[in-house]
C-alpha cells in the first residue's frame, strides 16, 4: 500500500498572487509532497499535525494563527518563519545584533512609551523613568534632524514617520499612543537595495525603491559594484542566520559605497507579482518550493531543534519509547524470557529457555557457567549423600566448611557445628534435648556457660534449682 504524501501547510491572509502560484509550483513537481491551504479552527493542547512544513504569511495579524503554530513547532514541525523568534523580535533589538555583528546600521535609541494601559498609575507605576525627557541629546546623539521615528514592531511603512523639526517629532510621537517608538538617524542615501533571503543562504539582491502603501518600486536588474554587491550578500547572510529567519528581506540604504541595514524585520516579505514584477515574482515562487520541499523531504530540519525544550522532550519521548519496548513479552515459541537489550539469541550471554536446564530439573546454570562445571548450580540429584544441602560455590563435599546433612549433626540432636567450629568445642551450640540428659540427679538446673569450673577437691558447683512452673496449658516449661 502505497504511503500518504508529505504535506506543506499555507497560512495566507488576502493576498492573491504569491498562493496559488506556490500550491501550484509545488504540487506539479510530483515529488511525493503535496502543498495546501492549512485548515484550523480550535486547537487541543499538545495537538499532533499531519504537515512536515507550515508557511506562515500572517500570524502577525492573527494571533491564533500564532499560538497554533507554536504549539505545531514542538510536534516536530519546521515553520517558516520561527514563531518564537518573530514573536520577540523588534527593531531596536535588531539595530543592536547588527553593530554587534559589523554591519552597518543607522544610529538607533528605543523611546518609553507615550500612554500606557488603564492600570498604570504614572506617578507611582513609572517611578523608573527619567521625566522629562532630555529630547535635544536624544536628538542629538541620531545625528540631529531629519530623524526618523517608528514603530519598534512595525512593518509595511505603518508609524513611520520622518521629523525635521522638535515640533514634528513631538506630533508623531504624540500619536504613538501604546506603541514602543524607536529614534533613527536619517540615512540621505544614494542607492538602495532590498534583498530577498530564503532558507538563510538563498539570496535574491534587487535594486529598490522605496515607497508608502505600494508604491515602493523594483528594478529587474541593479547597477551595484561588484565589491557592494558581495558586501551586500555578506552582510545580509549575517543579518538572516543570526535571526533564524528562513523567509525574509533585508533593506540596505547605500551612502558613499557603505550599505546601511535599514530594515530587516520583515517575516512576511512582500510576494506581490504587481509590485515584485514578473522576473522577481517568478524567482520568489520556484526558489520557495525549492526551499519548502527540501524541509519536507529531508526531515532534518525542525523550528524547536534551536530550543531547549525541544530537546528536553523528544529525550522524554524517547526514553519512554525505550522503556515500553523494553517491557513487551518475548515472541520465541519455547516460551524463553526475552534475551536483553544487546544480546544475540543463541550467544553465551543469551537468557536460556526453560528446555535448557540441567538434567535432573536442576536450576538453569547462571550467565557465563556451563553445566557440569564446578561452579554451576547442582540439580537436586547432585545433594550429598544424606539429604545434606548442595555444599555452596567454592566448597566441595566433605570440606571442613561444607554444609552438614542432617546425618552428620552431632550426637544428641545438637544443632550443626557452625563453620571454623569442631564438634565437642565450648562454643558449639547445643541441642533443646542436650540441657535435660545432662541435668543433675537431683533436679539442678544445668550450670551456665563459664559456671561449671571445677574447685580444686574436683566438685562442681551447682546453681540453685528452680523450681517447675506450669504453663497456660498444664504443660511443663522447657528450662
Amino acid at each position: 500500500m502505497a504511503s500518504n504524501p508529505l504535506k506543506i501547510g499555507l497560512l495566507v491572509g488576502r493576498e492573491w498572487s504569491f498562493p496559488p502560484a506556490f500550491l501550484e509550483e509545488v504540487n506539479n513537481r510530483d515529488e511525493g509532497v503535496v502543498a495546501e491551504y492549512v485548515k484550523v479552527g480550535g486547537t487541543k493542547m499538545n495537538e499532533p499535525t499531519d504537515y512536515r512544513v507550515i508557511v506562515d504569511r500572517i500570524s502577525h495579524e492573527v494571533p491564533y494563527y500564532r499560538s497554533y503554530l507554536k504549539n505545531a513547532a514542538l510536534q516536530g514541525v519546521k515553520v517558516v518563519n520561527d514563531p518564537f523568534m518573530w514573536t520577540s523580535d523588534d527593531k531596536f533589538f535588531d539595530a543592536s545584533l547588527a553593530e554587534l555583528l559589523g554591519v552597518a546600521h543607522p544610529k538607533t535609541m528605543v523611546l518609553p512609551n507615550h500612554s500606557y494601559v488603564p492600570g498604570i498609575v504614572p506617578t507611582e507605576s513609572l517611578r523608573n523613568l527619567i521625566y522629562p525627557l532630555e529630547w535635544d541629546k536624544l536628538v542629538d546623539y541620531v545625528g540631529g534632524f531629519p530623524v526618523i521615528l517608528k514603530d519598534a514592531h512595525g512593518g509595511g511603512w505603518q508609524g513611520v514617520y520622518v521629523a525635521h523639526t522638535m515640533e514634528e517629532l513631538w506630533h508623531y510621537y504624540n500619536q504613538s499612543g501604546l506603541l514602543t517608538m524607536v529614534l533613527q538617524e536619517y540615512i540621505q542615501w544614494d542607492n538602495y537595495a532590498r534583498v530577498m533571503a530564503l532558507g538563510q543562504s538563498d539570496l535574491h539582491i534587487m535594486k529598490y525603491k522605496p515607497g508608502r502603501h505600494g508604491s515602493g518600486r523594483y528594478f529587474e536588474d541593479h547597477d551595484f559594484s561588484p565589491e557592494l554587491y558581495q558586501r551586500i550578500h555578506t552582510d545580509s547572510i549575517k543579518l538572516v542566520q543570526a535571526l533564524g529567519y528562513d523567509m525574509n528581506t533585508v533593506e540596505f540604504a547605500v551612502k558613499d559605497g557603505v550599505p546601511y541595514a535599514i530594515d530587516f524585520m520583515n517575516p512576511a516579505p512582500d510576494m506581490d507579482v504587481n509590485s515584485l514584477g514578473k522576473k522577481n515574482f517568478d524567482w520568489m515562487v520556484t526558489h520557495m518550493a525549492d526551499m519548502t520541499l527540501r524541509f519536507a523531504k529531508d526531515g532534518l530540519e525542525a523550528t524547536g531543534t534551536r530550543y531547549f525544550w525541544f530537546s528536553m522532550v523528544k529525550g522524554i519521548a524517547g526514553s519512554l519509547s525505550r522503556k515500553i519496548a523494553s517491557k513487551k513479552p518475548a515472541s520465541a515459541a519455547d516460551g524463553a524470557t526475552p534475551a536483553k537489550r544487546g544480546r544475540k539469541p543463541g550467544s553465551k550471554n543469551a537468557v536460556k529457555s526453560t528446555e535448557n536446564v540441567t538434567e535432573g530439573s536442576a536450576t538453569p546454570a547462571k550467565r557465563g557457567r556451563k553445566p557440569g562445571s564446578k561452579n554451576a548450580v547442582k540439580s537436586a540429584k547432585n545433594v550429598t549423600e544424606g539429604g545434606a544441602t548442595p555444599a555452596k560455590r567454592g566448597r566441595k563435599p566433605g570440606s571442613k566448611n561444607a554444609v552438614k546433612s542432617t546425618k552428620n549433626m552431632t550426637e544428641g540432636g545438637a544443632t550443626p557445628a557452625k563453620r571454623g567450629r569442631k564438634p565437642g568445642s565450648k562454643n558449639v551450640v547445643k541441642s533443646a534435648a542436650k540441657p535435660v540428659t545432662v541435668m543433675m540427679e537431683d533436679g539442678v538446673t544445668p550450670v551456665k556457660r563459664g559456671r561449671g569450673r571445677p574447685r580444686k577437691d574436683g566438685t562442681i558447683p551447682a546453681v540453685k534449682p528452680t523450681a517447675p512452673k506450669e504453663s497456660s496449658t498444664g504443660s511443663e516449661n522447657t528450662p
